[in-house]
């Protein structure tokens, strides 16, 4: 199978046209061209049209290639350029290639046309394999320092939230408690209803204060996590969150899973608990379904991955990757990245949102 080539050719003459378009058939290309032989057309043609590869003859009457050259140069275009001459010499070619050319050819020996074409389209394929890195890696930077502000934001609101609680709840809740014992242990003679009203409030501030506690806990890792194992701390965390959101949820564990290090189960854990918040708070989902799978890498049969799957029916994160109120999908995926891992999403489209995430497994991960 011929490759396609899309080629604009500088040409005043039709039968020169004719004998590159015979060579480049020959040399296993398929090509589709537009033939301009005035400063104007090329113009028109390089904004028009979508080129890869320029050929332009190097001797015309009134436009010649070097004429040609300057305006490709103008252009900006990523195009390889390649003059073709019917005699050239070695300074004029070598003058050409520091203005711009890519390549010269001489007419007479037109055998070496194709092999310069796959030469400068491969080139092309590199500079554009490393464009795309570039502007990964930049992608990457801006996603890693906006997980950062995040971090540090996140971190703030902790401290923020963390000393709140502390001067304000607990504070008064043991102001409270101090003055309802101290009134007890100075009465010689309280009535019992008053003893009871003075017990009952610090029962009540007892309970705000274990309240505050319980709430503040549920931000820090869960004890079942270390003490239970990876599978009962998931069992724990879908059975609250059903209850808090009244969202259906199913979990299903396949293979052994008892072997997981601590930094992996809590990354699962993490992973999991932030995927349920954003399929109630941002996908609006009502059914949400979890897999976690102990199965031989697609890459590496001899490794093993340990890939879940959270799947909602919601009607897609939207802006839930990037909120300010949290890491979102970001953090998930810097959290799997940490380990090694890779995440995949499906976001807005039927059935809603998947996300899955795959982390390698080794002998190494025992767990403690």
């Amino acid at each position: 199978m011929k490759t396609p080539l899309r080629v604009l050719i500088v040409e005043d003459s039709e039968d020169d046209v004719a004998l590159i378009l015979r060579e480049l058939r020959n040399g296993g290309f398929a090509p589709e061209h537009l033939r301009v032989d005035q400063a104007e057309t090329m113009r028109a043609a390089l904004l028009e049209g979508d080129w890869q590869i320029i050929l332009s003859d190097y001797s015309m009457p009134g436009f010649n290639g070097r004429d040609a050259l300057q305006i490709y140069v103008e252009s900006g275009c990523d195009i390889p350029f390649i003059m073709i001459s019917g005699a050239i010499g070695e300074e004029a070619a070598a003058d050409l290639m520091r203005a711009g050319a890519h390549d010269c050819v001489l007419k007479e020996k037109l055998a070496r046309l194709c092999p310069a074409i796959s030469r400068e389209l491969g080139e092309v394929q590199i500079r554009a394999e490393r464009q795309a890195a570039r502007e990964t890696a930049a992608r990457l930077l801006t996603e890693n320092r906006l997980m950062m502000q995040q971090l540090v934001s996140v971190q703030e609101e902790e401290r923020r939230r963390l000393a709140r609680d502390l001067h304000d709840e607990l504070g008064q809740s043991l102001t409270a408690i101090k003055l309802e014992a101290a009134s007890i242990a100075r009465a010689q003679k309280m009535p019992m209803e008053q003893l009871k009203a003075s017990a009952d409030s610090i029962q009540a501030s007892t309970d705000r204060i274990f309240s505050i506690v319980r709430g503040r806990l549920k931000d820090l890792p869960p004890q079942t996590l270390y003490t239970l194992g990876l599978m009962s701390a998931l069992r724990e965390l879908t059975s609250e969150w059903q209850q808090r959101t009244k969202i259906p949820c199913s979990l299903v564990v396949t293979g052994p899973i008892s072997g997981l290090d601590d930094a992996t189960k809590l990354t699962v854990y993490r992973i999991v608990q932030e995927s349920l918040t954003n399929a109630a708070k941002h996908a609006h989902a009502n059914h949400v379904e979890i897999s976690l799978t102990h199965c031989q890498s697609d890459s590496n049969p001899k490794a093993d991955v340990l890939e879940l799957v959270i799947a909602d029916n919601g009607i897609g994160l939207g802006e839930a990757s990037t909120r300010k109120d949290g890491l979102g999908l970001v953090g998930i995926r810097e959290r799997a990245h940490m380990l090694g891992g890779e995440l995949h999403l499906n976001l807005g489209q039927a059935p809603g949102t998947q996300v899955v995430v795959r982390l390698p497994l080794s002998d190494k991960r025992q767990s403690g």
